[in-house]
């Protein structure tokens, strides 16, 4: 025929089948795949553009194809009785289609490997056609391949098509499998490659695979079993006797030797008396060792000073408070010249040497000395053993100077930079017990540096350390030793 046909349709695919016989010779007759295109008891139609409908006719051709090529049942040449061949092979190979339950043991056999086959028949059937669209317009005798759209089924083949492509890319065997290797592999690679350690190959670790666009993939759950949860019950025992466990106590006699050691070394490289005590003597020769190279004079014996001194490394060494007795503190009285008041007047201290500014040990609270602003305030990194704290003077013969409290130190409540002080007020708190004690003097209004190291005053005493002493004495405190 010239036009198209559509064997979807029952009355064409009929017209079709009587021809075919006719030219055959062979009788008219109607088929199995006719009679389950009418539908259940006859009513309505079934096309071929139907998905199930494609699919069972699928399965049953490639069934009765199997079934013609076995041994055990003989291949029907004619219609027996008015009833199509293919309804006699049907009846014997598919007894559960039709309802049928007799046969012999050999039917019996293979209809049930037939039901074995069910699933592996259905998966070969949708491999065997390649994607292409179904048209209600198709041309009879049109043999191209159709399509049904199995989403489920694609959707699986397209994960483990995807996971077998990543696992050849992490160099680990392609089973298809997303289980424990597969997912180490996986974390590893985003881990040397700085994405998110989650095991999960979503876009970016697939980009980084340099694999296409595909599904996500995940760790499949049945290779990874849940652990059994622990159960808790309780059990009386019997207590048992205390064991005695010996802890290892330092050796503080080999403490004690190793100091003195080392405290005897550090005497010699001095050059004072090496007696092994950590004393004034020895203290006073460290400060002054410190200050001549440039180290942070604090009397502290760390890896700078060490390093300087060409000593190894070993422990920090420091002064001993038990060689040095508390000294006799003694309180001076507020004494007014010129606007300006003493500012150790509220505290008890020892005056000692006059370097940078002068040094004091003791307890008690600094004032200013008249009225001022502050312009630096901080407690550490410094430069110096503690804090460091300046105020510029606004009044009196030394207006627009500054002075600095440093070292054993705090700031006074309410101390910042900018607040004016009036003369007497509270600037520091003095640290009971500071190895360094405190530091006062004429400051050079540039970071925590002093007036002496602005003028390049090295030697100790320094002139701007004495005309500061002077100051003091004047006020009524007591002034530094020289």
């Amino acid at each position: 025929m010239d036009c198209p046909r559509d064997l979807g349709q029952v009355d064409l695919w009929q017209e079709s089948l009587e021809r075919s016989l006719a030219r055959r010779g062979r009788p008219k007759r109607s088929s199995v795949e006719l009679y389950r295109l009418r539908g259940e008891r006859g009513r309505g139609e079934r096309g071929l553009t139907l998905e199930e409908v494609l699919l069972e006719s699928a399965q049953h051709s490639q069934l009765r194809r199997r079934a013609a090529d076995h041994h055990l049942v003989p291949r029907p040449a004619a219609a027996v009785g008015g009833v199509s061949a293919l309804t006699l092979l049907a009846l014997m190979t598919l007894p559960d289609l039709l309802g049928g339950r007799g046969g012999s043991n050999q039917r019996l056999t293979y209809a049930a490997k037939v039901r074995r086959r069910e699933r592996a028949a259905k998966t070969a059937a949708i491999a065997s056609f390649q994607p292409r669209s179904v048209s209600n317009r198709a041309l009879a005798g049109d043999s191209t391949p159709v399509t049904f759209h199995n989403r489920r089924a694609r959707e699986a083949m397209s994960i483990s098509a995807s996971t077998r492509q990543l696992q050849r890319r992490l160099g680990v065997v392609a089973d298809g499998d997303f289980g424990p290797i597969t997912l180490r592999a996986v974390k590893d690679f985003q881990a040397d490659h700085g994405l998110v350690v989650d095991g999960i190959v979503g876009p970016a670790t697939r980009a980084a695979l340099g694999l296409p666009a595909g599904p996500m993939l995940r760790a499949n759950p049945i290779y990874f079993p849940e652990p059994a949860k622990a159960f808790h019950r309780l059990v009386r025992v019997a207590p048992r006797p205390a064991r005695r466990v010996s802890r290892r106590r330092p050796d503080r006699a080999r403490e004690a030797v190793s100091i003195g050691a080392g405290t005897r070394e550090l005497q010699r490289r001095l050059g004072v008396v090496a007696d092994g005590d950590f004393g004034p003597i020895t203290l006073r020769a460290v400060k002054d060792f410190q200050a001549d190279h440039g180290l942070v004079v604090d009397g502290i014996v760390g890896p700078a000073t060490r390093a300087a001194l060409g000593l190894p490394a070993g422990r920090i060494l420091r002064p001993e408070a038990a060689l040095f007795p508390r000294p006799h503190l003694r309180h001076f009285p507020a004494r007014t010249t010129n606007g300006y008041v003493n500012p150790l007047a509220q505290t008890g201290v020892t005056p000692e040497r006059i370097d940078m500014g002068v040094d004091y040990a003791g307890t008690g609270t600094l004032t200013s000395i008249g009225q001022a602003r502050i312009d630096y305030v901080a407690t550490t990194n410094t430069g110096w053993p503690g804090a460091f704290i300046e105020y510029q003077l606004l009044n009196g013969p030394d207006v627009g100077r500054c002075v600095y409290y440093a070292e054993g130190v705090r700031p006074a409540v309410g101390i910042y930079v900018g607040r004016v002080l009036q003369p007497g007020q509270a600037v520091a708190y003095l640290i009971p017990g500071w190895s360094t004690g405190i530091e006062i003097g004429w400051g050079a209004g540039i970071g925590t540096a002093t007036l002496a190291e602005k003028f390049g005053e090295h030697a100790f005493p320094t002139p701007a350390g004495e005309n500061f002493s002077a100051l003091i004495a004047s006020l009524g405190g007591p002034a530094g030793i020289p």
